[in-house]
């Protein structure tokens, strides 16, 4: 079963932050679903990154605080991956390898718990995106499996207003490496 692993930056919008977030998390393939069906893959972790100079990272982090808890119940792991960002492309990068705050709500006090790197694909979100389908992850392990059974491709999927940019990048493990 492939793990997905959703990077989900985030700045200045705490509400449509958790808005959002909740709407993939319960959106997506809960773990005993996933393993009843024989589903490809699900999502196992997601990492939001918000910026340590953010004025509304503490409330954002309030809010985002349900989540938190709801998500080991679907089996997924989330921390927060902090820092300073330059632009999105940034953000988003620095969520990847190797600094994780925070798993969670319960802060790492020397701020450098261990990145796992435990995913086969990434999926890169933001909080301006929103799921569309109940099993999206599910549906982008099965794509994957099937498109690029290496994890050395991309997956494109139309964001439902432009065709020609690839917004809502989806990423093989091998291709990310």
């Amino acid at each position: 079963m492939l793990d997905l692993c959703m990077i989900y930056p985030t700045r200045e919008r705490p509400e449509q932050a958790a808005e959002r977030l909740h709407a993939w998390l319960s959106r997506a393939t809960p773990e005993s679903v996933a393993v009843a069906s024989g589903a490809a893959g699900r999502l196992t972790r997601i990492v939001v990154g918000l910026d340590d100079d953010d004025p509304t990272r503490r409330e954002t982090l309030r809010l985002l605080a349900p989540i938190f808890e709801l998500a080991p119940a679907m089996g997924v792991r989330v921390d927060v991956a902090g820092g300073t960002s330059l632009n999105k492309i940034h953000a988003t990068n620095r969520c990847v390898p190797t600094r994780v705050l925070c798993s969670g709500h319960d802060a790492d006090p020397n701020g450098d718990a261990p990145w796992t790197g435990d995913f086969d694909v990434l999926v890169v979100n933001s909080d301006d995106m929103a799921p569309l389908a109940h099993g999206w992850d599910a549906a982008i392990a099965r794509d994957a499996r099937a498109m690029m059974p290496d994890l050395d491709g991309a997956l494109w999927y139309h964001d439902g207003h432009q065709d020609r940019v690839m917004t809502w990048p989806v990423v093989g493990r091998a291709l990310y490496d």
